[in-house]
């Protein structure tokens, strides 16, 4: 069975991440460094989380409260809270599925005297144009924030020149996940410095807490491969475990009681450490080798199914300079159980996710719930889709879903067996980076000046 995702990250970088936590390393020195080296302007801010990172951003901006920030409706719910928590109201702005942004239109009827700010969501690995929405906003005094935690694109990406604030993520599933962590890129000088500030007073994350966490994802590494993984599932059956809700809570990057006290940790000097290695190191073959596949099974889904199959959904989300690297790849189906089950029968982990909400509309504005997101949220349907998958496998799985919704005559199921061949993976070369990165090729190692940092 192919597993639903394989997580962004090398054996090599995992043994090197855990050397890190038994090694001293100067925990200032180095977020220092990674900051001078992303954003060498000085507006570039490393912290625990992107959650973190909008904790310390509405601290900073200490806004009154009641203060409106508009939301693009589909986010994950721990935002919304952090923005409650703040004595401030999240107000959701729906979304066209086609590219998952908010029109102009829909941010005039969400806004009001009180709004302060926009947090447009770059969902699923795509781009959204941000031109409209900035002409808009800055125009009223409104601050711009990208929320980039699913679209990261290499070193050299620091979001759309002209936002207010640009947010990366590298949580355990992201790509070039470090296990953690998250690069802001802040505009106003005062912002980021209070930021730093504020940041620089809470506790820091504990170093075997990050080392449990690299076991962890170590052995879910193992688990993600075809084999281990049918084994995985066939093992939980007969043991009478729901093997999709152990998944979903194992990678579950914050629980909920208790947030912020958790958000409100400096990040270890080993995931640090991990992090400038994961930079330094930045696998472009390997990215565009995902977005490929993701055009690809595109082009499947588009051949053999009509609607109700936006393939994917944000799948027009790109730019002129960032092309969609389908970070997941959900499509829109009006029975996800049974095209998710037939899917499973035929060895791809399809899943209905569990992270992404709808954002409810406030008490007192009750038309303005986002019914497009909400009914993609209820209606959307993960499919595997990653450099590791088989040309065959992708379009076969196409054919699995059309045959779920009755849209093409039977087809006779492949025998599923491991990529060999020209379909085996094969470790891409490492891309040299730009922007002041260390243009080291194909074999570097963590040198002994990155664990002195």
């Amino acid at each position: 069975m192919w597993a639903r995702k394989r997580i962004d990250i090398l054996w090599s970088d995992l043994a090197l991440g855990l050397l890190a936590t038994a090694v001293p390393i100067d925990r200032r020195r180095l977020a220092g460094r990674i900051e001078a080296l992303w954003a060498p302007a000085g507006d570039g801010l490393a912290c625990l989380s992107v959650r973190s990172g909008l904790d310390l951003l509405l601290s900073a901006l200490d806004l009154p409260p009641g203060s409106e920030i508009l939301m693009t409706a589909v986010t994950i719910d721990d935002m919304r809270r952090i923005v409650d928590a703040h004595g401030l109201t999240a107000v959701p702005v729906d979304l066209d599925p086609a590219d998952m942004s908010p029109a102009v239109d829909a941010l005039e009827r969400a806004a009001t005297s009180r709004t302060r700010a926009i947090v447009v969501a770059h969902l699923f690995g795509g781009r959204v144009d941000l031109v409209p929405i900035l002409s808009w906003a800055h125009a009223r005094g409104v601050l711009v924030i990208e929320d980039c935690a699913q679209a990261f694109c290499g070193p050299a990406d620091r979001g759309h020149p002209e936002s207010d604030v640009a947010m990366f993520s590298f949580g355990s599933i992201k790509t070039c996940t470090a296990l953690g962590g998250a690069l802001l890129r802040v505009r106003e000088r005062a912002a980021i410095e209070r930021m730093r500030s504020l940041q620089s007073k809470w506790p820091s994350q504990r170093r075997t807490g990050f080392a449990a966490k690299i076991v962890k994802y170590a052995g879910l590494k193992f688990l993600s491969g075809p084999w281990v993984f049918s084994c995985f599932v066939h093992g939980c059956r007969r043991l009478g475990y729901d093997y999709d809700a152990l998944l979903n809570r194992w990678v579950r990057g914050f629980a909920s009681a208790d947030l912020l006290a958790r958000l409100r940790r400096q990040p270890s000097a080993p995931l640090l450490a991990l992090l400038l290695h994961r930079l330094r190191t930045f696998d472009h073959a390997r990215l565009a080798s995902r977005s490929a596949k993701g055009e690809l099974l595109a082009r499947h889904l588009k051949k053999r199914c009509q609607e109700p199959f936006l393939a994917p959904l944000g799948g027009q989300a790109q730019t002129e300079t960032h092309r969609h690297t389908h970070w997941v790849f959900p499509i829109l189906c009006r029975e996800p159980e049974r095209v998710i089950a037939a899917l499973v029968a035929a060895g791809f982990d399809a899943n209905r996710g569990g992270s992404l909400v709808a954002l409810p509309a406030p008490a007192d504005r009750p038309e303005l719930h986002p019914a497009i997101a909400a009914e993609a949220v209820r209606n959307l349907v993960y499919l595997p889709c990653y450099a590791d998958l088989p040309d065959r496998e992708l379009a076969r799985m196409a054919d699995v879903v059309a045959q779920a919704t009755g849209q093409q005559a039977a087809v006779p199921a492949l025998p599923l067996r491991p990529a060999t061949g020209r379909n085996a993976r094969v470790s891409p070369r490492r891309v040299p980076v730009s922007d002041g990165w260390q243009r080291h090729a194909e074999e570097r190692r963590f040198g002994a000046s990155d664990l002195s940092a």
